[in-house]
């Protein structure tokens, strides 16, 4: 079983990997919702367009943003690293090539 500290080094790692590779993580609290958009390869000529990923809103938001504020304070880590992992981990980020 994996420790603490190793799983929060594969959720900065995971994250590292993500946003490098061009992924953008968008949250708001208030309404709530949650956004995870791609920004495109340079030489795809789309300057400032994004390929929305994953969105969520209302309700289904509020118990993303629920148990990933509660993953972040689990592993001291952030809480988009800690979306960015989630939506790895069910395999949504490689449908984008990830």
């Amino acid at each position: 079983m994996a420790t603490k500290e190793q799983i929060r080094h594969d959720i900065e790692q995971v994250a590292a990997q993500a946003e490098g590779f061009g992924f953008v993580v968008a949250i708001n609290d208030r309404l709530p919702y949650v956004g995870v958009d791609l920004v495109p390869d340079e030489d795809e000529g789309r300057p400032g367009e994004l390929d929305s990923v994953w969105f969520a809103q209302g309700e289904e938001a509020q118990e993303t943003l629920d148990e990933i504020d509660a993953m972040a304070e689990q592993f001291n880590t952030e809480r988009e690293h800690c979306l960015l992992y989630k939506l790895d981990s069910a395999g949504v980020l490689s449908d984008f090539g990830f």
